[in-house]
């Protein structure tokens, strides 16, 4: 997934994405809820930052590296399930 435009406060991403792309949802202030499906393994730079309003991500088990800065400035964030797969959280990814 490249960029999200929608305006929605919940997302439930294709089951076809494999990978969330840098600044995709970034600044997004309405989003709260999000569903990432199994077969993205990786959550890009500043995908979802300044995305204050999100509170809940709920991942499958397959993501392995989240990249920097991802959920920074996610003021909100209250629940994250994290993958068994995970392998690597960049620097300042919250």
């Amino acid at each position: 997934m490249v960029e999200y435009k929608g305006n929605s406060s919940s997302v439930t991403l294709p089951s076809s994405v494999k990978k969330i792309g840098a600044s995709a949802f970034e600044g997004n202030k309405k989003l709260k809820y999000v569903n990432i499906p199994g077969k993205v393994t990786e959550i890009g730079a500043q995908a979802f930052k300044d995305c204050t309003s999100l509170k809940n991500v709920n991942c499958k088990d397959n993501i392995a590296v989240i990249n920097v800065k991802a959920f920074s400035g996610c003021k909100s964030l209250s629940y994250i399930h994290f993958s068994k797969k995970l392998r690597k959280i960049d620097n300042l990814a919250f």
